[in-house]
């Protein structure tokens, strides 16, 4: 099934004496880019456009170069992706780049205990046959549909629902936010620690200059852009993201 399947989740049991489901070789075949690996999918203008069909592997046993031959190493909860590029034969914690991306997390079925499963399930459960009978083709909110799911629609007859309405607004935002920030000079902090904040304060006095601030602590950087104006957060580790970083400090005047 792989040259059909753009996720595949594996959960079989496997032993050493027992033939590798996927091997090296299979995942340099399936992540070739093929002219025909778009008839698939349809395209829109905007869309990026997808070199092979394969984009990730969620590999619950987690066996290094067990069944599947290229997961080498495990991911955790916190850090849960790598991207494997067979041609290389190596794997990094990135979104960026040629590739699949790999989710092996060893204590994977601790983070779903049976009575949570059991507890969320028979909320939903009771509600499934009302969502089955809405109709898409008519107005949503001329429909009588509870309140308990209406209020979970984010968007329908292709608009956002009234209740998300905002987050055109927030958008519309951000890419006025873009705009300015292409014409002011680009400062990048690494690190939102205590000697950052007077380093923004500073730099933020003159809004010609627009601030990138990159921390591994997302409450901390978030918390110090929201203090100061033309600041944005960015949650990264940079000892794990050499690339990213790469990216960043070429898209920035000055590096502190």
């Amino acid at each position: 099934i792989a040259p059909f399947a753009s996720v595949i989740i594996n959960g079989i049991y496997w032993e050493q004496s027992q033939p590798k489901l996927l091997r090296i070789a299979d995942a340099k075949v399936l992540l070739a880019p093929s002219a025909n690996s778009q008839a698939w999918l349809p395209t829109e203008n905007g869309c990026p456009v997808l070199p092979h069909r394969l984009l990730s592997i969620c590999d619950i046993t987690a066996d290094k170069g067990g069944s599947i031959e290229f997961v080498t190493q495990t991911t955790t909860i916190d850090h849960p992706f790598l991207l494997y590029d067979p041609h290389t034969q190596t794997a990094k914690e990135s979104f960026n780049g040629p590739g699949v991306l790999i989710c092996s997390i060893d204590n994977m079925p601790t983070q779903l205990p049976l009575e949570a499963t059991e507890y969320f399930g028979s909320l939903l459960f009771p509600l499934i046959p009302t969502m089955l009978q809405i109709d898409a083709t008519k107005e949503f909110q001329l429909q009588n549909i509870p309140r308990v799911i209406k209020d979970a629609v984010l968007t329908a007859n292709g608009h956002l629902t009234p209740k998300y309405s905002y987050i055109t607004q927030l958008r519309e935002q951000r890419r006025i936010k873009q705009q300015l920030a292409s014409t002011k000079k680009r400062v990048l902090i690494l690190g939102s620690g205590f000697v950052s904040a007077p380093a923004v304060e500073c730099l933020t006095r003159d809004n010609n200059i627009s601030v990138t601030l990159v921390s591994s602590v997302k409450l901390e950087a978030d918390r110090l852009a929201d203090l100061y104006p033309n600041t944005t957060p960015v949650m990264l580790d940079i000892m794990r993201s050499s690339e990213e970083v790469e990216k960043l400090i070429k898209d920035h005047d000055i590096v502190v």
